[in-house]
């Protein structure tokens, strides 16, 4: 794989602002959802959204490979990686940041707690995973493919089982 990291510091700053841009366009995006009338809406736009977020895995992890080292060059990679993480961004921005806080109303004056107990839930279930990240990455020249495409598909996956509880988890259940 290509070393992107002899590259200057502006290219990583604006990696991290494609990162923030994609977090507010996905937010303010997101908010159509709550215009939406029925839950099955609701659930093929958040569906979409996950998938959009792990192809947009997918495509950091073709970053990664010798093959679009060749076919893009080295600054294309880097341009590759920022739009396909503002894209991961905004994908996941709504469902990241939102969709806890919406739960959390149920729990009344225990939301604070509700939400502390999210974070160190998905602090616990993915630590060991991340460990191995580091572990992979280290210790093969597809490493970061290989973790990429893991990534993609923990955020599909995560997908799946979110969109099929939507309702449940956003109050909405609705009589049949």
């Amino acid at each position: 794989m290509y070393n992107v990291t002899c590259f200057i510091a502006a290219i990583a700053g604006m990696l991290t602002l494609s990162i923030t841009l994609g977090f507010v366009i996905g937010l303010l995006s997101g908010q159509k959802v709550l215009d939406m009338d029925s839950s099955a809406e609701k659930q093929s736009f958040i569906f979409k959204r996950y998938m959009g977020a792990a192809l947009a895995a997918v495509a950091i992890a073709f970053s990664a490979t010798d093959v679009a080292v060749s076919v893009l060059g080295p600054i294309g990679i880097v341009v590759s990686i920022t739009l396909a993480s503002c894209c991961m961004a905004c994908c996941a921005g709504f469902q990241f940041y939102q969709i806890p806080a919406i739960h959390s109303t149920s729990y009344g004056i225990n939301k604070p707690v509700f939400i502390s107990l999210c974070d160190a839930f998905g602090c616990l279930a993915l630590s060991p995973f991340w460990s191995s990240v580091s572990g992979v990455v280290a210790s093969n020249s597809n490493g970061w493919t290989i973790s990429w495409l893991a990534v993609s598909c923990f955020i599909a996956l995560g997908g799946i089982i979110m969109t099929s509880n939507l309702p449940t988890v956003l109050g909405l259940d609705e009589a049949v």
